[in-house]
């Protein structure tokens, strides 16, 4: 199957999404920061990234800005979970590069589909 980069800082929702993953039969790679998710896409080229948009150091706007800034990160499919759901967001979110931005709390199952549909799997 795929390989899946969870960005989040929230251990146990972290948890949540790598099982769900796992579970689906994708390869799952954790980070628990931006830089850290950032530094982990450069090295394992995943081929989608999920990221939490609200997070310390460095935020979600910041990792989809970085990723697509380099050539080997820019077309990687990236799905934003946000709490945030004011269409301003979204739609500069989506003119960032984002391929799917959904707001929490999310159902599993729904994310799951809406990777599966990115994926083409």
């Amino acid at each position: 199957m795929s390989k899946v980069l969870i960005i989040d800082d929230d251990d146990l929702f972290r948890g949540l999404l790598e099982a769900a993953f796992g579970n689906d039969g994708h390869e799952v790679l954790i980070a628990e920061d931006g830089e850290h998710g950032v530094a982990s896409a450069k090295v394992s080229l995943p081929d989608i990234i999920i990221t939490d948009m609200n997070m310390p150091r460095m935020t979600g706007w910041q990792v989809l800005d970085a990723l697509k800034a380099d050539a080997a990160t820019e077309s990687i499919p990236v799905v934003v979970l946000s709490a945030q759901r004011t269409s301003q967001d979204i739609d500069e979110a989506h003119m960032r590069g984002c391929a799917a931005y959904l707001v929490k709390p999310i159902d599993i199952l729904d994310m799951m589909a809406k990777v599966r549909g990115i994926l083409g799997s």
